[in-house]
């Protein structure tokens, strides 16, 4: 989906554990651009979190990830992301303030926001900044343990009201 021009202007490392291997068989093989695009695979996490640092843009195309580690640290670090619209950090992304957000399993349309990213790379000092003030504004250690605890404890007062009482309770017994 990404013509010559913008190919010649980006290097795609797809980076994470193969789960389906005769599909990333397929990916290596049908690859048009393999100067362009390397497969990793699966690193240590040290090497994981120099990807990130030597990163200009991070996509996350899960299928279904609510809490994708890799964006919170991207997004921490200022990195603009662009995201399936499965993963739980596509409800903090606005389109082109600080990342993107695609249609999940459509790569059309992940190839349609990534014309402009490497057209425009002056832009993403500013996208990565609204990354970073995302991050702090909903993702940093103390918030999200406020909102864990906050729902932890809604959790626990539903489960409370919802109990059934004594006497509705059926025990049985041997004999």
């Amino acid at each position: 989906y990404l013509d010559a021009e913008v190919m010649q202007r980006i290097e795609v490392h797809i980076v994470g554990r193969t789960l389906d291997e005769p599909f990333r068989e397929t990916l290596v093989k049908n690859t048009r651009y393999k100067d362009r695009v390397r497969f990793v695979g699966e690193i240590s996490r040290e090497d994981t979190i120099s990807y990130l640092y030597g990163s200009d843009v991070v996509i996350s195309a899960s299928r279904d990830d609510p809490f994708p580690v890799v964006l919170v640290e991207a997004l921490c670090m200022g990195k603009p992301c662009i995201v399936s619209d499965r993963t739980g950090i596509a409800e903090l992304i606005t389109e082109g303030k600080n990342g993107f957000v695609f249609g999940n399993e459509d790569a059309k349309a992940l190839g349609a926001k990534m014309p402009y990213i490497a057209r425009n790379p002056g832009a993403l000092a500013r996208i990565g900044a609204e990354a970073r003030s995302t991050y702090e504004q909903y993702l940093t250690l103390p918030l999200f343990e406020k909102k864990l605890l906050n729902y932890l404890n809604d959790i626990t007062e539903m489960v409370s009201k919802n109990r059934p009482k004594p006497e509705m309770v059926t025990t049985l017994s041997e004999g």
